[in-house]
């Protein structure tokens, strides 16, 4: 297992605004960065807050768009009643996919509640949990079958950098 990172989530979190949820931090502190086989780069704290920077300086002075829900591919109970759109400043990308999908938490008041949004900033598609219990969903062969090929990705094979079975 990869040895134990020291983050600064302090300073992380006063650029944030706001904290990250508990199971990424746990996630971060123990392995980095990460990812599945190729298809899904998990970012590093200093990843996701770049990106934020980036989508602000984009949209800076013209707003930021709306994204409609796509409730038929949306886990089932997982959209927040009366929602048919989200604001990109309401999401806070942690994960790429390499078929150009992005992985987001849609934010609330309590981080260890944000839900998983994956979008492709035209449509998105709510789950019903976290960054852990996501991954973990996109694990198990089981479960995530229909979403799998939904999102093209065919087989997906849990790795982590510097990690060995």
């Amino acid at each position: 297992m990869s040895p134990e990172r020291n983050i600064d989530w302090n300073s992380l979190e006063s650029e944030l605004g706001c904290e990250f949820p508990d199971d990424y931090k746990n996630l971060m502190n123990s392995h980095g960065g990460f990812e599945f086989s190729g298809m899904i780069l998990v970012n590093s704290p200093e990843g996701v807050l770049s990106r934020i920077r980036e989508l602000r300086d984009h949209f800076l002075g013209l707003g930021f768009p709306r994204i409609s829900v796509d409730r038929k591919n949306s886990f089932p109970g997982a959209i927040p009643q009366g929602l048919d759109s989200v604001s990109i400043d309401s999401l806070i990308e942690w994960a790429d996919t390499d078929s150009d999908m992005s992985m987001c938490w849609y934010v609330g008041d309590n981080p260890n509640n944000w839900k998983v949004v994956v979008t492709d900033y035209r449509d998105c598609y709510f789950f019903p949990w976290g960054i852990g219990k996501m991954l973990g969903f996109l694990v198990d062969a089981r479960q995530s079958l229909p979403y799998r090929e939904y999102f093209g990705w065919p087989d997906i094979e849990y790795r982590i950098e510097g990690f060995e079975d």
